[in-house]
């Protein structure tokens, strides 16, 4: 729906010019005459402030056009963005076709290990350490959020996750009165209260305020459910915003 409205905005001669740039980004995206033209549209519609609502958007803009990209080290600058856009999307089969592009510790690396479906090499902490060591969110929130979900996925190595936690100061797994209550509904095998608690345990301004410890037993108990589809694509979200 978003792609059709921009679409329309080419044809509007009121349309501000700011808007018409990124429409014109847009229609190159899916129809420049190669691959790297079309990275290159995707980047600008993207913007150098990755981060916030807008930044979702666009990536929700593009996820369709960045699944036609053929995975190649040409791109391997533009990985990040491109598998950030995909998940957006739910197009994780797309996204893992990656993960041989991407190098260990980056985004890329951390989103495919988190949305990819079927089985995955478990993190290890090498991976998550450099990983780390690229965060720039504060206090690492950002790499918190990255094992919070890969523990409730159960897709990493559990020295590393005790390591890593430790280097952190962070409690993963922290018990708390709605923690104890998601727990309690994914015992029972009820999906739909658990995906209740999971809306609750996500209610903050932003990515960057929820508690690590309120991802770990979101992932977990959605994927207990049966969910594990859904757990996966809000882990890739927490980790690309966080």
């Amino acid at each position: 729906d978003m792609v059709d409205l921009y679409a329309q905005v080419l044809d509007d001669p009121d349309a501000p010019d700011a808007m018409k740039m990124q429409a014109e980004n847009l229609g190159n995206a899916y129809t420049a005459s190669d691959d790297s033209g079309k990275v290159s549209a995707m980047a600008s519609i993207w913007g150098a402030e990755r981060t916030g609502a807008d930044y979702l958007a666009a990536l929700v803009m593009t996820a369709r056009a960045a699944a036609l990209i053929k995975p190649s080290s040409d791109h391997a600058g533009q990985a990040d963005g491109l598998i950030a856009s995909m998940l957006t999307a739910g197009l994780d089969r797309s996204a893992a076709r990656w993960s041989n592009i991407v190098s260990g510790g980056s985004l890329g690396w951390a989103l495919v290990t988190l949305g990819a479906p079927g089985r995955v090499t478990l993190a290890d902490y090498g991976d998550l350490d450099e990983f780390y060591g690229n965060d720039d969110s504060d206090d690492g929130h950002k790499s918190a959020l990255l094992l919070a979900g890969l523990a409730g996925l159960g897709r990493v190595e559990s020295g590393a996750r005790t390591d890593f936690a430790d280097d952190l100061k962070v409690n993963i797994a922290r018990q708390t009165a709605w923690s104890k209550a998601i727990t309690a509904a994914a015992s029972r095998g009820e999906q739909g209260t658990v995906a209740l608690m999971a809306v609750a345990g996500m209610q903050a301004p932003s990515w960057a305020s929820v508690p690590a410890h309120h991802l770990y037993y979101i992932v977990r108990s959605l994927r207990q459910v049966g969910l594990e589809a859904e757990a996966r694509m809000i882990a890739a979200e927490a980790v690309t915003l966080g």
